[in-house]
């Protein structure tokens, strides 16, 4: 049965996906020089991302309509372009170990077909537990635009204000492969898996292969280190599995699940089965959420952390998740450029490449750019500071490609909104130190044995790194403070809630009295900002010292030139650092959104560092196993085994989320929908046969989120008036049209007069309309009975009719 589910249509997808892979191999191959074989890996979501450029570019600038015909230009492009630079590389440099593009293709293969299987369990795209009606929406709203900007289904004449390049790219590979787009959801979130799978094997490869791995069949420290990063990324998860084993086995005592406080596991009964924690939407979902934060009343707020693993086992095809694989790309580029193997001028086509890629990032995933784009231009500097060149060349040439993708994608920065308001300032709530290693603990271990272990290698005395390290904690800190505290003064929001206090004696909804007492208990808790700052700084310090030794070229014998680890160590103590970096920052400040809180924040930031440490921790792991030291080697293995603590994660949730393999198994995200509601669904196949290029919608709906409304237009990409209102609030900064189109909608259903609901299907251009359970329950029959008179049924069911009122 679930053979007969994953086929033809994964066969298809898997063929369509590899056309752009393989390109992304070759140009990779040619581009990204001294990864060892790696390139072939990270070339699989290059392939996607310039073919989803070029399609975007192709359609946007008018060359091409949004059909057929545009994704196979890109496609075209795509080899033209991959061709001619893997031509153009010496024969050295374009060759990948077969050992290499064998494990690649494996793990390619595995994580596709393997990851589809998963999903054939739990493959409803329903309105709650995610965010599937939206990512839904946007697949299909892309897929029925003729033209780009695509329009936005939830609200008609209005195009997309929201980073959709992730969906642009699975609708690329919608549209020449000729699968549903309710199959392809699916399908694309299992490409995902498996696109991050293979480029985080290659990164890993790369920086831990040897320098003659191209003679060879594959290098075996590479091999390892490559697949133990997939592994780390893809399916390990926090202390959440482990300590559910215990939660079930009942053998800790409520004190310390009351101490350790995360979310509801001191107050909420979980159900187990097998061992296991049995309900997905109750421990898997309380431990996405290990941080806890309060406002100054006592009430908790709601802080996001989730981890891939919990993305991949909930489904989501959200830009955070879809970002992972191009991210880890964007690394490899770093890693390339740091060796000086990536050689830049304003006018080669590897300064464009580069220019697509780096602007792209805000395209894909707006919280990825600052990031990743840093990492890229801070390895041109290095590069070019190991070619005697100067570092501000490099940093130069890498600015001038931000500067020019930012031009590239400027047609869809014009059209993006956003609701983000500046920065915050975190007044109250500190990370404990509990929750903070409950949710990263192997890299936690790993992070500071790796630390140690470089430090020693470069003859960096203990106590000398230790007194420097506070040193640089300490400014860091104060530079920290002075900013927030410099942001604090300069916000009209905290001067407002300042002068609220002092003249009012209230400020958040409390007591002067009480909201002190807050500040009070987040000053005495900075245990995980001081251990964070440490880290940083230890990274920094030692990071420093290999790369003035590495550029001397004063490593001991014994290191140089055997596996290149004078490069590999100092980049894994910039990603150590740089995640220590991202989970500090959120201590003090935060980006103010609609929230109000630094939930969102400590969500993608984490993400990242999650991302970062993962490649990092996996280079770790192996030099620590790999030690002389007795008591190096011991600390490597602490680390493995929280590993393998944090794979629990992967079986137990998988579990959990598909209800323990009890329903038959389907890649199609709207089977569930035939079964309970064969009206909607009726109605949703109808229009999608037959509805005209064009051809607008009205059906119920709201100004809030994750409810049934919306529906229509989410699974045909037909705009509506109006679907979530309060996506629309998060995507474009306002709820003034959505809350100006709500009533009208009420008003369209409810009023028995047809010249008011003509009017009202003449403003916005609707030709259908939609009246199921949803609309009968919402809306008055007196109102509903006028569209029989006015309009003409086009589709009739038991419970739902859809009129054609053109």
């Amino acid at each position: 049965m679930l053979v007969e589910a994953l086929l033809p249509e994964a066969l298809i997808w898997y063929a369509w996906a590899q056309a752009f892979s393989l390109g992304g191999s070759l140009l990779a191959l040619g581009w990204l020089r001294g990864l060892r074989g790696g390139a072939y890996a990270l070339g699989k979501p290059l392939g996607l991302f310039i073919g989803g450029f070029a399609y975007w570019a192709a359609v946007t600038l008018g060359f091409a309509r949004n059909d057929v015909g545009a994704g196979l230009l890109a496609l075209t492009v795509l080899w033209a372009f991959g061709i001619r630079l893997w031509q153009r590389a010496s024969r050295l440099d374009r060759a990948a170990p077969p050992g290499v593009v064998l494990v690649t293709e494996l793990a390619f293969a595995l994580g596709l077909f393997g990851w589809a299987a998963v999903r054939a369990y739990s493959s409803e795209a329903l309105y709650v537990g995610g965010e599937k009606f939206m990512e839904m929406m946007m697949l299909n709203a892309i897929l029925r635009s003729p033209s780009f900007p695509p329009q936005d289904a939830w609200m008609s004449g209005f195009s997309l204000s929201y980073y959709y390049f992730g969906y642009l790219v699975l609708a690329l590979l919608t549209r020449l492969s000729g699968v549903a787009p309710s199959v392809a959801f699916n399908l694309g979130h299992a490409l995902i898996f498996a696109l991050t799978a293979s480029a985080a094997f290659g990164l890993g490869y790369a920086l831990m292969a040897r320098s003659d791995a191209p003679a060879r069949l594959a290098d075996r420290t590479g091999v390892a280190t490559g697949l133990l990063a997939a592994t780390m990324l893809t399916l390990m998860g926090n202390l959440g599995g482990l300590l559910g084993l215990l939660k079930c086995a009942d053998v800790l005592p409520q004190s310390f699940w009351a101490w350790l406080d995360v979310r509801e596991v001191a107050t909420q009964t979980y159900t187990c089965h097998h061992g296991i924690p049995a309900t997905f939407y109750g421990w898997w979902w309380d431990w996405s959420r290990v941080i806890r934060d309060y406002a100054p009343s006592g009430a908790p707020q709601e802080v996001i952390t989730e981890t891939p693993i919990f993305s991949f086992v909930l489904g989501d095809n959200h830009p955070h998740v879809m970002a992972l694989p191009f991210g880890l790309l964007m690394l490899g580029v770093a890693w390339s450029a740091a060796q000086g193997a990536l050689r830049l001028s304003l006018r080669s086509a590897s300064f464009v490449l580069l220019a697509v890629l780096v602007g792209g990032l805000s395209f894909l995933n707006t919280w990825d750019f600052p990031v990743y784009s840093a990492v890229v231009v801070a390895g041109l500097g290095l590069g070019s500071l190991r070619r005697g060149e100067g570092v501000l060349r490099g940093l130069g040439t890498g600015l001038a490609a931000v500067g020019v993708g930012y031009m590239l994608y400027l047609p869809w920065h014009v059209t993006f909104d956003s609701q983000a308001q500046g920065l915050g300032v975190n007044l109250f709530n500190a990370t404990r130190l509990p929750q903070f290693f409950a949710m990263f603990a192997p890299f936690l271990v790993l992070g500071l044995g790796f630390v140690l272990l470089s430090a020693r290698r470069a003859a960096i005395p203990l106590q000398a790194l230790g007194a420097q390290a506070a040193g640089v904690a300490a400014a860091l800190l104060l530079g920290i403070g002075l900013g927030a505290g410099l942001l604090g003064v300069v916000s009209p929001e905290l001067r407002g809630i300042l002068i609220a206090a002092l003249e009012q004696g209230a400020v958040f909804g409390v007591t002067r009295e009480q909201a002190l007492q807050a500040l009070w208990a987040r000053l005495v808790n900075p245990w995980t900002a001081l251990a964070l700052a440490l880290g940083v700084s230890a990274c920094a310090v030692t990071g420093a010292q290999w790369v003035k030794l590495s550029l001397g070229n004063v490593l001991p014998a014994v290191e140089r030139g055997e596996r290149d680890e004078d490069t590999a160590t100092p980049f894994t103590l910039l990603l150590f650092g740089l995640g220590g970096l991202l989970t500090l920052a959120v201590e003090f400040v935060f980006v103010r959104d609609l929230f109000g809180t630094r939930m969102n924040t400590v969500f993608k930031f984490y993400y990242q560092a999650w991302t970062l440490w993962s490649v990092a921790g996996a280079v770790a792991l192996v030099m620590l196993l790999r030690a002389r030291s007795l008591m190096v080697r011991a600390v490597g293995g602490l680390g493995a085994l929280l590993v393998v603590a944090g794979l629990l994660w992967a079986p137990m949730s998988v579990l959990a989320r598909s209800e323990f393999f009890a329903k038959p198994p389907t890649l199609d995200s709207m089977a569930y929908l035939r079964r309970d509601d064969p009206s909607d669904a009726g109605v949703i196949d109808w229009l999608n046969a037959n509805a005209p290029a064009g051809a607008r919608i009205a059906e119920a709906a709201t100004l809030g989120a994750y409810r049934y409304e919306g529906r229509i237009a989410t699974f045909t990409g037909l705009p509506t008036i109006l679907g979530w209102g309060g996506h629309q609030h998060q995507w474009r900064g306002s709820l003034a049209e959505p809350a100006r189109r709500e009533p009208l909608v009420a008003q369209l259903y409810n009023t028995p007069d047809e010249r008011t609901a003509r009017a009202i299907l003449s403003e916005f251009g609707v030709r259908y309309v939609v009246v199921g359970q949803t609309e009968r329950a919402a809306f008055s029959s007196e109102g509903l009975d006028k569209f029989d008179r006015m309009c003409k049924v086009a589709f009739e069911s038991r419970t739902a009719a859809l009129y054609d009122c053109q």
